[in-house]
């Protein structure tokens, strides 16, 4: 059927296979139509949609698509607090915001180059970014979006509460 879950992991290969080849709109395209197989498969507001979900995000964001990403991550996060809050797929999915962000920044050069970057073998793949770089270290503060940085105290407050980081 259109939305049969055996085709999931084809197509996670195919984006990859897509992305890894240049062609990040149809790695996008793949990744969407993944989205929707994960959806009709597990139910909408299910965990393992939204750890999918937190998945699919990270990799639109790493191919530098931020506001497609942005938007995933939220969705992920929202079921995931529903879903299992506090458990380490919504602390990840948190964590995962952010990341967003630093691809983001990293892909425009303006945390880790004073330049902005060439694009990754012209296939307009970001950059890493280098979080070990001064300027990194320097200007991220000033720079990460406000729904990265309350994401990230948030992936703490929680990682702190949870028992197995209670002192024991």
């Amino acid at each position: 059927g259109v939305h049969d879950p055996r085709q999931q992991v084809p197509l996670d290969r195919m984006a990859e296979a897509q992305a890894l080849g240049g062609d990040l709109t149809g790695a996008l395209g793949s990744l969407k139509y993944l989205e929707r197989v994960s959806e009709a498969t597990n139910g909408r507001r299910s965990k393992v949609h939204g750890v999918a979900l937190s998945d699919i995000a990270e990799r639109q964001c790493q191919y530098g698509f931020f506001f497609d990403g942005r938007g995933r991550h939220r969705d992920a996060v929202d079921i995931l607090a529903l879903a299992s809050a506090g458990t380490t797929e919504h602390i990840d999915a948190l964590r995962a915001v952010a990341r967003c962000n630093l691809h983001e920044l990293s892909f425009l050069g303006i945390v880790t180059r004073a330049a902005p970057p060439a694009r990754a073998t012209g296939s307009g793949r970001p950059q890493s970014f280098n979080a070990d770089s001064t300027s990194f270290r320097l200007r991220v503060a000033r720079l990460m979006r406000r729904e990265s940085e309350q994401a990230l105290v948030q992936a703490a407050q929680l990682a702190l509460a949870s028992p197995t980081m209670s002192p024991g």
